[in-house]
């Protein structure tokens, strides 16, 4: 049976991804969204972050107003829109209003995330370097108990809650609704692997900055100034930030290896990117992530918030750089496994039909 589908907020090019897999199975999908703001991913209702507030507002109410009876709704967070909270929430609650069959992702920062990683988390959290580096402050929105009540009625009013990731999944741990988690999806037609060769006789390690806190940047930072002193003949350490989609994705391409969050259990969808171009993606690997997904190994290379860490798995890289082409072989079969968006597509749809 092909569904109507809204996808309502972005998160890192989660939601048109996801479109992209669906809509190759016949449904039909409306992604309205921020386009994660300066990232630019595409939308079909953009709400455009960079207009007035009141423009803004009033562009958002008029799309949902007219949003009605679909087969299925996904928020990818409690809060969706560029839009302040508490007409977000009001958006919210109008679609839950209107449609009987609504879903949640847990992808991100929310209450349930903040109120139980801290304890659930128990190795390392991103909260401290979030706190001091993203949003520097001594709190986030996500702790304000008008934000925890409307996430509770949200995750208790929503048919599931689908985690992308065991940071999150665990987080939500014991709801009723909570499904088990599903890979982030790519759309692997848009990321065509190339060979991970090893140009001009140096390897290129690359580092994107977006949200510096929540990625560990200050223990990459100061590992690749380390790796620098050792070898700097044998290879290159780039670290680019707030870079627009096309031009991050050019930067992965360009890379040998991409160093991606450090201050997670798992990997996130900029890591799915790059294990989809074929690239030795160095990020959060934990067994307890890999497991999440029923894996046992990956070709993933797992990190912790440590410089010596970071520098002793990108130095092993480095001195066997012959490895490097096979890795990226590996990464990219691992991708078609996991993350392409249509066998995601489908693992969605089943959730959604209650299957």
């Amino acid at each position: 049976m092909y569904m109507n589908i809204l996808l309502a907020g972005e998160f890192s090019g989660l939601h048109s991804n996801l479109a992209k897999g669906l809509r190759k199975l016949g449904h039909n999908v409306t992604v309205i969204s921020s386009g994660d703001s300066w990232k630019g991913f595409e939308a079909d209702v953009l709400i455009d972050p960079k207009t007035k507030p009141l423009a803004r507002h009033l562009q958002c109410l008029s799309a949902i107003v007219r949003m009605k009876k679909f087969d299925v709704v996904q928020f990818v967070n409690p809060i969706c829109f560029p839009v302040n909270p508490r007409f977000n929430y009001w958006m919210i609650k109008l679609l839950l209003s209107k449609n009987s069959r609504t879903f949640l992702m847990a992808a991100g920062d929310d209450a349930y995330y903040w109120k139980n990683g801290a304890e659930r988390l128990d190795k390392y959290t991103p909260f401290d370097d979030m706190l001091k580096y993203d949003l520097k402050n001594s709190v986030t929105i996500c702790q304000d108990p008008r934000y925890v009540e409307f996430n509770e009625h949200l995750a208790s009013a929503v048919t599931k809650i689908i985690p992308c990731a065991f940071d999150y999944w665990v987080c939500y741990k014991g709801i009723d609704n909570l499904t088990a988690p599903i890979p982030l999806p790519v759309d692997l037609t848009e990321f065509e692997y190339t060979p991970n060769v090893v140009k001009n006789g140096k390897v290129r390690v690359f580092h994107g900055l977006n949200r510096v806190g929540m990625k560990g940047t200050r223990y990459v930072e100061k590992a690749f100034e380390i790796l620098k002193q050792k070898y700097s003949s044998e290879a290159e350490f780039i670290i680019e930030g707030r870079l627009p989609f096309p031009a991050y994705i050019k930067a992965m391409k360009e890379a040998n290896i991409v160093v991606d969050q450090v201050n997670s259990y798992g990997w996130g969808l900029n890591a799915a990117m790059g294990l989809a171009l074929g690239r030795v993606v160095v990020s959060g690997a934990e067994p307890e992530a890999l497991g999440a997904f029923g894996l046992e190994t990956s070709p993933l290379i797992n990190i912790r918030p440590s410089v010596d860490d970071i520098v002793s798995q990108v130095a092993t890289l480095i001195e066997n750089k012959k490895g490097l082409l096979a890795i990226g072989e590996e990464s990219r079969l691992f991708a078609e496994k996991m993350h392409d968006s249509v066998k995601v597509a489908s693992r969605f749809i089943k959730v959604w039909e209650g299957r």
